[in-house]
């Protein structure tokens, strides 16, 4: 995303810290240090991570830059700290404002990110007071455990998977016990 001032990105970072604060999931952080099972950690308040960096646009594009520091492959999102959301920020020698979001895929996917930019859109645009209420995480969680038991589960897909007797083998890959040093990729 680019911006074409300074103020216009901070209204923009402001609206989606209001998003943040309406969702449980957007505050959400995923602790397992010392429990004997990870736990979703909703918090009540999560400022945003908003990093401002400085590139020298003798290195490239600041928008290459920024995408090649920022990649999911090699960046990675502290789950132990909410929001699940980062901005990195940087100012482009053409005046505007780049900025890299990241989500961990444990708050969002597609239909997430399209429900926070109505949202956002609606907040920049006046319009906030309009939004429905935020439905609470814990009523997703309470609908999650009200659900089958595991032992239906495991009965539905025994039952579901019974007539299979040949597995569906990758590239017909079969001799899974050895170190892979044969396989090759053509």
């Amino acid at each position: 995303m680019s911006f074409d001032s300074r103020d216009v990105l901070d209204r923009y970072l402001e609206a989606v810290q209001k998003v943040v604060e309406r969702h449980d999931i957007l505050r959400t952080a995923i602790m397992w240090e010392n429990l004997s099972i990870p736990a979703q950690v909703v918090l009540h308040h999560a400022p945003m991570s908003v990093t401002e960096i400085s590139l020298d646009p003798a290195d490239g594009l600041i928008l290459d830059q920024m995408t090649k520091l920022f990649d999911p492959l090699s960046h990675r999102i502290d789950l132990t700290q909410a929001p699940l959301i980062r901005f990195a920020i940087a100012h482009d020698t053409d005046g505007r404002w780049i900025v890299v979001q990241s989500m961990h895929h444990l708050i969002g996917d597609h239909s997430t990110v399209e429900v926070m930019q109505i949202e956002i859109e609606s907040i920049l645009d006046a319009r906030g007071g309009t939004l429905p209420p935020a439905q609470p995480f814990r009523n997703l969680i309470a609908h999650t455990r009200s659900g089958p038991s595991v032992e239906a589960h495991e009965k539905f897909f025994a039952k579901m998977l019974s007539e299979i007797d040949t597995p569906a083998l990758p590239y017909g890959l079969s001799d899974v016990y050895r170190d892979g040093m044969d396989v090759s990729e053509r």
